[in-house]
């Protein structure tokens, strides 16, 4: 939890974090947002546990992979030997590895998991990613190789869909989906951008924490490039308040681990070149006339209907815009320049805002960066590609000298032209 200041210096963000407590705010926002599926309870998340903990057979720490070559094209057919791991620039053994492809099918199957943002996105943003969201959703005639499930993340709340295979009918239900426009208080400013950040936090963890409770393997896909990062000159975070947001990292990446879930995001094309249309969020106040209401239906998507009695959520009266506006791309400081906080934090004197960007987060996941370019459908496509071929390693960390040590992950493979892609990090205890 966070709680905003203004003082005479500046903006502060303060970190409150109590796992307890915000347990509590997320299985209360689950059930006032239609997280459970026919009436049923969503099955609580155990906390992170610690990977020192010991479990039978295998090695203690498990880890998905994805293997490509330079076209991007999976790489089959490879063995133990041809693996290299690396646990904090130390030779470790891998101790199993377990290997899919598109012939066979995983018990249960992977699950894709769409998440429409319409925290961080414009109006006309929205609108599109939706768009070609069910443009996905229909390939192949609607024939879903995997199930998929659709959450609706907004600042009233997160919905979600369950998992389904007919594409067809998911993409009907996303075209009957209204534009959730974002509060006119999270328009403008450096405490809009805040609140912005603490509301997709918010959200993701009450997300993984839902997800991680489910077995199997899921690709989640977040449909936009993040939340804003909080990186600069608008920002003081206080030292002693870095704490909670350090072991939200900590949780996150845990349990996105744990869960088998790795993180993607997709993106359409930013910022807009000088002297272009001015993007649609300069314009995205809002008020009870435009908001227009909203209905629930029993797939637990929210359908949306304009005050005028339309439901088509299309924009009128210009073209769509999907760019950033000047603001938003200084404080996401470029699409790009999230690779600069990619090595991870070690302490909690370290865990600044843009160490918790999806970007980060995706590709210490194991997951891809896409974008931003506006062929979003395809992006998607890309992602989903990591269903069809991938590896399962396993083996045992090294006991740590401390409570959340960091570790750096390293998995090479032996064949040139091959890259794995996997988790790059994790936190153990003694």
């Amino acid at each position: 939890m966070r709680a905003l200041w203004k003082t005479g210096s500046g903006l502060f963000l303060f970190s409150l974090y109590m796992a307890s407590a915000q347990q509590a705010v997320i299985q209360k926002s689950a059930a006032a947002s239609g997280l459970t599926a026919e009436g049923k309870t969503a099955p609580t998340a155990e906390p992170a546990t610690s990977i020192s903990g010991g479990t039978t057979g295998e090695g203690r720490l498990q880890l998905d992979v994805v293997v490509t070559d330079l076209t991007g094209k999976p790489a089959t057919n490879l063995g133990l030997n041809d693996f290299t791991l690396r646990d904090n620039n130390r030779p470790t053994k891998i101790l199993s590895l377990h290997a899919w492809d598109a012939v066979q099918k995983t018990d249960p199957p992977i699950e894709i998991i769409l998440i429409l943002d319409t925290v961080n996105l414009g109006t006309d943003q929205v609108v599109f990613m939706r768009q070609e969201m069910a443009k996905f959703l229909r390939c192949n005639e609607g024939r879903l190789a995997q199930p998929v499930s659709v959450y609706i993340i907004s600042a009233d709340g997160l919905k979600a869909r369950p998992p389904i295979t007919d594409g067809n009918k998911l993409a009907a239900e996303l075209d009957q989906l209204g534009v959730a426009l974002r509060t006119a208080d999270l328009t403008t400013g450096a405490g809009a951008d805040a609140a912005r950040f603490q509301l997709s936090l918010k959200w993701l963890s009450a997300l993984v924490r839902r997800e991680s409770t489910k077995p199997g393997r899921k690709l989640v896909i977040w449909g936009g490039p993040g939340w804003p990062s909080l990186d600069g000159p608008d920002y003081t975070i206080p030292t002693k308040m870095l704490q909670g947001d350090f072991n939200l990292l900590v949780d996150l990446s845990t349990l996105l681990r744990q869960g088998r879930m790795t993180l993607y995001s997709i993106s359409a094309a930013m910022p807009a070149p000088s002297g272009a249309v001015k993007s649609s969020r300069s314009s995205d106040t809002t008020s009870a006339s435009n908001l227009g209401t909203t209905k629930a239906t029993p797939s637990g998507i929210e359908a949306f209907s304009s005050a005028s009695g339309t439901s088509s959520g299309k924009p009128t009266g210009k073209a769509l815009d999907f760019s950033w506006s000047e603001r938003d791309y200084q404080h996401d400081a470029g699409p790009f320049q999230y690779k600069t906080f990619l090595k991870g934090v070690k302490s909690w004197d370290k865990a600044t805002p843009p160490y918790l960007g999806l970007k980060v987060l995706a590709t210490q996941s194991g997951g891809l960066v896409l974008g931003p370019e506006n062929n979003l459908a395809e992006q998607i496509v890309k992602c989903v590609e990591d269903a069809s071929s991938f590896y399962r390693i396993s083996f045992d960390p090294a006991k740590a000298g401390r409570g959340n040590e960091f570790h750096e992950l390293k998995l090479e493979v032996a064949q040139k032209g091959l890259t794995a892609r996997t988790v790059t990090n994790y936190y153990s205890e003694p």
